[in-house]
């Protein structure tokens, strides 16, 4: 009768340390995934760390480049004042850790420099080719030649499947045939008319998109592969334009407040690109009028861009002063 009872309980102490055993190795298997979660968490870190720092050290190297250039020697040229807002952008980004727009302007800068060279190489063939002709003035009307000039212009390392000017309603795609087995650079030489992104690539195509940023009836050139100007885009219409009442450069006094005005269909959004140089705030509507007060945080002499629905380029720059 010993013997029955005795059975009962050997199995269940069997079965406690079973149990037991199974549960401690659960909960060492959950502590090992649990305490090497923050490794993984470290090296996305350190990745976007790393990522961060060769955009800045890109920014930088252009902005180095950009340096070169003087408004006493090349301010004359049509393509300076996109080279410098976008320089100015770019010096503004200096604290900023979104990639994103850091690579943006490194690129945009980029883009102007390509422009303002070959504006500058385009003046000094015009002037070294005879005839007067280059010095007309006429650049506003310059025809789009149908044939090259020579084997060593800028044109012949492209086709276009758009030469002659055009107007824009809301979009347009560009295909560009690369003809040197390279990505082709495309600028726009206003800034704050159209944005630009390659949406695609096809073998030795590449389809740029433009979009209208700009009011009704601006225009901007069309560079590509540093060239002189190819063509001229004008805005045609824009139902999402949104109207600033500022122009591209503000100083505010450090501590003070500053107000916006946009005007536009809908609210728009409106932001700072450096938010602890200027910090934002919305200050309500009045039928199409939108209204943002901005505030100096920052230290004299910090600058920061002020962008409108997302646009790459700042329709302000906002310094700040004694």
């Amino acid at each position: 009768m010993k013997e029955r009872k005795i059975l009962p309980i050997f199995l269940s102490l069997t079965l406690a340390a079973s149990t037991f055993a199974s549960t401690t190795a659960f909960a060492a298997q959950d502590s090992k995934s649990t305490t090497s979660a923050p490794l993984a968490s470290g090296s996305e870190s350190s990745d976007t760390g790393e990522n961060l720092k060769a955009a800045k050290e890109a920014l930088q190297g252009q902005i180095d480049e950009a340096g070169k250039y003087t408004e006493a020697t090349y301010g004359k040229y049509s393509s300076w004042e996109t080279f410098k807002n976008a320089y100015e952008t770019a010096n503004t980004l200096s604290n900023s850790t979104d990639i994103e727009q850091i690579k943006t302007a490194t690129e945009a800068l980029k883009g102007a420099i390509d422009a303002l060279k070959g504006e500058v190489v385009s003046a000094s063939s015009s002037h070294h080719g005879g005839g007067g002709g280059g010095n007309n003035n006429d650049d506003e009307h310059e025809s789009i030649p149908t044939k090259p000039s020579s084997p060593s212009t800028p044109s012949q390392t492209f086709v276009s499947d758009t030469t002659n000017d055009l107007t824009v309603n809301g979009t347009y795609q560009f295909r560009i045939t690369s003809k040197n087995g390279k990505t082709p650079v495309f600028v726009v030489g206003t800034s704050g008319v159209f944005d630009v992104k390659l949406a695609r690539t096809t073998g030795n195509d590449y389809f740029f998109k433009i979009t209208a940023i700009g009011a009704p009836g601006d225009k901007a050139g069309i560079y590509i592969n540093g060239g002189s100007r190819f063509l001229v885009a004008t805005v045609g219409s824009n139902p999402n334009y949104a109207k600033l009442d500022t122009g591209k450069q503000l100083s505010v006094k450090a501590g003070k407040t500053y107000q916006f005005k946009v005007t536009a269909a809908k609210r728009p959004s409106f932001v700072c690109g450096t938010g602890s140089t200027f910090r934002v705030a919305y200050a309500g509507s009045k039928g199409n009028d939108y209204f943002s007060k901005v505030t100096a945080t920052g230290k004299v002499g910090d600058k920061a861009g002020f962008y409108v629905n997302g646009e790459k380029a700042p329709r302000t720059i906002g310094t700040i002063v004694k």
